[in-house]
């Protein structure tokens, strides 16, 4: 059985925490949520100093802290993982508003954009954290699953210096953008163009359409494209990711995984099943609980004719090879 550590990206509302629960379930395997989460983590928030909250890195580029980062993540030396979490178990209280500040900051976003969904009383809690993903239980584990919706940007980087199978999960665009409205998600702008160097290699001719945007939608809009547009570039450099589309998973869960978790040499057994099947039922907000195939054409009962034409405008700037039929999923 090949060990190596499984890696799940994809913007965040994608289906990559579904995706991850699920592969989760396979006897001996450890899993490991977002650890380069810095809102959750505070580790993640000083190694990833100087970058973005969804970084950009050139493949052969060098960043110290955020290589430490993941190294103390993609290892097959499950034991050190789970030391390496004890140092960091014990909580520290932090207030969440002045961690989003400095995030912001750090990504050039406008505050009052921000924290437009924060009240005031909420700016003044204090809330406790850890400083990295506590791990337990790591006896007999053999195969590591982590999950990221942060690091779309930077698999090129982490494809060239840990050796991972990475997995890549994409969402129809109306889907993703009416899930960040409906759940009114504080960073669903994230100004990915602060990045100099991912305008410089890939978002330079998109520019104009980026400058002249108006409104949430389109700007959420943009971005997902702009996601799509370098992780499709970059799927031509990297043909042994593996590229999932979340609609394909919901419209046939059981047969699709199972095709799957061969690919990865994981072992299927029934536990898998189980949690499929319990998983394929009605579920509220960050839930991974839903009735899979109502999901595949969900953003028609969430968005006027209107917002999803818009969605389409905006997506297609890029022209992008996925979903480019928009409306036939």
């Amino acid at each position: 059985m090949d060990n190596k550590p499984i890696l799940i990206s994809g913007i965040p509302r994608s289906g990559s925490t579904w995706l991850a629960k699920v592969l989760s379930n396979s006897p001996d395997s450890l899993y490991i949520h977002e650890p380069d989460n810095e809102k959750h983590y505070l580790k993640a928030f000083f190694l990833k100093e100087k970058l973005h909250r969804y970084p950009y890195l050139k493949k052969s580029q060098r960043s110290d802290l955020y290589y430490r980062l993941w190294e103390s993540i993609l290892t097959e030396d499950f034991n050190n993982i789970a030391n390496s979490s004890k140092v960091f178990q014990t909580m520290q209280s932090v207030n969440p508003f002045f961690i989003e500040r400095e995030i912001g900051k750090k990504c050039n976003l406008i505050l009052d954009e921000f924290f437009s969904h924060t009240d005031v009383a909420s700016r003044k809690k204090v809330m406790n954290v850890f400083a990295q993903p506590n791990v337990n239980n790591v006896k007999r584990k053999k195969t590591l699953i982590v999950k990221s919706v942060h690091n779309l940007l930077a698999l090129d980087w982490i494809s060239n210096n840990f050796d991972c199978k990475i997995i890549v999960i994409v969402r129809h665009p109306a889907n993703v953008a009416s899930s960040y409205l409906k759940l009114r998600m504080p960073d669903s702008i994230r100004n990915l163009y602060s990045q100099k160097i991912l305008v410089e290699d890939y978002l330079a001719p998109f520019l104009g359409h980026i400058k002249e945007a108006q409104g949430i939608l389109a700007h959420i809009s943009l971005q997902i494209g702009a996601f799509y547009y370098v992780l499709e570039q970059q799927l031509k450099k990297n043909d042994q990711w593996i590229l999932i589309k979340h609609e394909d998973l919901c419209y046939s869960p059981e047969s699709q995984f199972k095709i799957l978790f061969d690919k990865l040499d994981l072992e299927w057994n029934e536990n898998v099943q189980r949690y499929i099947r319990q998983s394929n039922k009605q579920g509220e907000g960050f839930d991974t609980k839903r009735v899979a195939k109502k999901q595949i054409n969900k953003y028609k009962n969430l968005l006027s004719d209107d917002m999803i034409e818009e969605i389409k405008n905006y997506y297609s700037v890029f022209n992008n090879s996925l979903y480019k039929k928009f409306y036939s999923i």
